[in-house]
């Protein structure tokens, strides 16, 4: 897979594509093969896609999630 698109962003201090069970795929930035991070982000996603934070009947899965890095201590997940 080509992923070098990503670290033209303007701005981006790194990125990580990750597997399912939060394993590093790509990685580059700061972000460069950060396992530790990427398990946090799968446990966020795990949350987030829980059934039973917010049951309803048609409920979709998480599909995507996007981050923004506003300081050197603050990550947003949204």
């Amino acid at each position: 897979m080509m992923h070098g698109w990503m670290e033209k962003i303007p701005d981006q201090v790194g990125f990580l594509i990750l597997s399912s069970d939060g394993g590093v795929i790509s990685s580059g930035g700061e972000l460069e093969n950060e396992e530790r991070i990427g398990g946090i982000i799968r446990k966020m996603v795990y949350c987030a896609d829980k059934s039973d934070l917010m049951p309803t009947d048609n409920r979709d899965p998480v599909n995507r999630m996007s981050s923004k890095r506003f300081t050197a201590r603050d990550m947003f997940i949204l």
